[in-house]
């Protein structure tokens, strides 16, 4: 099972949170177990991991949202966080003023879920800085195989019951599934004294697929704001949300 946090955050100081605090915030929920569980997960390929902090206009506030993506994930941290009301960064003391669990969700769910949509456009907000590893290099365009890749071999990192090996599916995916629409920017993502080269903002998928494979695809897109997308998904990169586009 997936396990989701939502916890409102405030700076001792009164200043917004930036979205690279949540590599801070990713080192302090590392502090809360021991160092040699600590050591194993920062070294998985396959991280359980997936958090990232960003303003919600809406509310005003600023969010940090942690998907324990295995039972043993949460199993180890999710006390930490259920208890906790403040939060000891290296510079500063963040306060937690609220905090929202999510229903837990399975895989098992994606898959019955993806064939409740027909229709065949959905966007994918990048809310915190995204980007990809190519041949040693950034790539800062949201390619729609790196997207399917991506989302795809992290499934297969969690979830051994639907793995997703069929790859003349694959195939029909990566040729079936197009950016139709984009609003981007460039930004960097602040790690340690590193600034990594990403994008934020929206693209509009639109999928020509029969319905099987659309079936799939809606099933990992639903997938995609629980996994995040993209390299560092542990350390506050790669945040997603997802909306379907009803025709």
């Amino acid at each position: 099972m997936i396990s989701t946090y939502q916890l409102e955050l405030s700076s001792n100081d009164g200043k917004r949170l930036m979205p690279s605090e949540g590599y801070k915030l990713y080192s302090w929920l590392l502090s809360q177990i021991s160092t040699e569980y600590a050591d194993e997960l920062h070294q998985q390929q396959g991280h359980p991991i997936s958090q990232y902090l960003y303003f919600d206009p809406e509310k005003e506030t600023t969010i940090w949202q942690i998907n324990l993506l295995t039972d043993e994930a949460a199993e180890l941290f999710s006390s930490a966080l259920d208890e906790t009301e403040k939060i000891e960064l290296h510079s500063s003391n963040v306060y937690v003023i609220s905090k929202e669990t999510k229903p837990d969700v399975s895989f098992r769910d994606f898959i019955l879920r993806g064939r409740e949509y027909t229709t065949n456009r959905a966007e994918l907000q990048f809310i915190t800085a995204t980007s990809f590893r190519q041949n040693g290099k950034y790539v800062i365009f949201p390619q729609e195989k790196l997207i399917i890749q991506s989302l795809v071999n992290r499934w297969n990192s969690f979830c051994s019951d639907y793995s997703l090996d069929d790859e003349d599916a694959l195939r029909m995916l990566e040729s079936g599934v197009s950016i139709s629409d984009y609003s981007l920017k460039t930004v960097r993502y602040k790690l340690k004294n590193v600034y990594i080269p990403a994008f934020a903002g929206r693209v509009t998928l639109s999928s020509h697929l029969p319905a099987p494979l659309l079936e799939l695809w809606n099933s990992i897109l639903l997938w995609t704001p629980y996994s995040g997308l993209g390299i560092k998904t542990a350390l506050g990169m790669g945040g997603t949300k997802v909306r379907f586009i009803e025709k």
